[in-house]
């Protein structure tokens, strides 16, 4: 499992914490779903510019579990 960053693994605690929940997302935050989606920890439903929905994949819970 590798390691992420303080900013990415806060931003996927923040998906735990808003798993389904239509959220008003910063353009900073965003880019960290982004990335979290690239390496399979979250899967991201950008409905409008600063408007997602966000999803934690199996492969993320196991990363929180693990931490």
């Amino acid at each position: 499992m590798s390691y992420l960053e303080p900013n990415l693994q806060q931003a996927l605690l923040f998906t735990q914490e808003n798993e389904g929940v239509l959220r008003a997302v910063r353009s900073e935050r965003m880019n960290e779903f982004r990335e979290l989606e690239r390496v399979g920890y979250i899967e991201l439903d950008q409905k409008a510019t600063g408007m997602a929905i966000v999803y934690i994949t199996d492969l993320g819970r196991e990363y929180l579990e693990s931490q």
